[in-house]
């Protein structure tokens, strides 16, 4: 590939192309969201005895390595028995068939 064939595809600007516009404009509603499945008691309940797991892989992009240690850090603050795996070698395309029978091993 051409260097202006490369660039006639590739835009490595941020900006409206960006997910990040998807994230600013919803992380109120994914904050809900996440607190709802994870946090709300109510929710909870309807799960009792319900092990959860946050799976995040060491090679995925920052942000995601940090949502998980956030999450993390909230699960321990509220002493919610969440259970955390990082998939090493793995990133934000990891398939969940593998993600599932480490998960096995583990249990």
């Amino acid at each position: 590939m051409t260097p202006a064939e490369y660039e006639s595809m590739v835009d490595i600007s941020p900006g409206a192309r960006s997910e990040l516009c998807l994230i600013l404009n919803f992380r109120l509603e994914f904050a809900n969201q996440t607190y709802k499945a994870l946090f709300d008691p109510a929710t909870r309940a309807l799960w009792p005895g319900l092990e959860t797991w946050v799976l995040y892989g060491d090679s995925a992009p920052w942000n995601i390595i940090y949502a998980a240690w956030e999450i993390e850090a909230r699960a321990r603050a509220a002493n919610q028995p969440l259970k955390f795996h990082v998939l090493e070698g793995a990133h934000h395309f990891v398939r969940l068939l593998p993600a599932f029978s480490l998960l096995a091993q583990l249990l």
